[in-house]
């Protein structure tokens, strides 16, 4: 799914995942910061349109990270 910024949310979500800011953040603790990075990103991308699902994407990438280191 793209945004109408031109990228996909896993490609979003796979840079925070890597980013060592957000690194091991719960989303409520970070939402400010990501929303601030997504809209300095892709000045065109709809932060409300895509919110729900960076949050799914951020927290499933987690998971399976987390599942992987261990």
């Amino acid at each position: 799914t793209a945004t109408s910024a031109g990228m996909t949310y896993d490609d979003f979500t796979t840079e925070l995942v890597a980013d060592e800011r957000f690194r091991g953040r719960e989303w409520d603790a970070m939402e400010s910061d990501v929303r601030t990075s997504f809209q300095q990103r892709y000045p065109q991308g709809r932060w409300d349109d895509s919110r729900q699902l960076i949050r799914e994407g951020y927290e499933r990438m987690r998971l399976r990270n987390r599942s992987g280191a261990s």
